[in-house]
């Protein structure tokens, strides 16, 4: 039972605390409230430590959701206006889009990541990798009988056909 609560503490710390960013959103400015969820980010890492329950997955996710709330605030207070006149108008402001876009995509790698397997090759072409795999095949499929090799001298001369 014990084990059970101790299990629980950061996640309840978390939840309180993301009712409490949203109150300091909502009443106070938008400045205290990062420095809240920064705050509250490193209070449920330390109680995880404390407590021995830390896992770096759930700290992944932690972190990248606390940044999508930033970023989600960031848009409707910076990027998104409404206007008096007409009735039910909204303004655009391209920075403040800007802005809460980059902080999505910045939040959004570590789960990217996290996603992608270990042992998977990311940035390997298949030109490289044919190349690489067989060399003498691919001089072989190269030489004809129709064409040689230019020399230095021939590139030098410009006496020479291309095909």
């Amino acid at each position: 039972m014990i084990n059970n609560f101790k299990q629980c503490i950061p996640s309840v710390f978390l939840v309180l605390g993301y009712l409490v960013y949203f109150i300091l959103l909502f009443k106070t400015s938008f400045a205290i409230s990062i420095i809240w969820m920064m705050l509250l980010v490193y209070i449920w890492l330390s109680t995880s430590l404390y407590l021995n329950i830390y896992n770096s997955n759930s700290f992944i996710k932690i972190l990248s959701s606390s940044g999508v709330l930033v970023a989600l605030s960031m848009l409707f207070l910076n990027g998104i206006e409404e206007v008096p006149f007409p009735e039910g108008a909204v303004v655009f402001h391209a920075e403040g889009i800007a802005q809460a876009l980059f902080l999505l995509f910045l939040c959004s790698i570590p789960i990217v990541l996290r996603l992608i397997p270990e042992n998977t090759v990311i940035l390997k072409s298949s030109i490289d990798t044919k190349a690489s795999s067989n060399p003498s095949n691919t001089k072989q499929e190269n030489q004809s009988d129709d064409w040689e090799e230019a020399t230095i001298e021939d590139l030098e001369s410009g006496n020479f056909d291309t095909i």
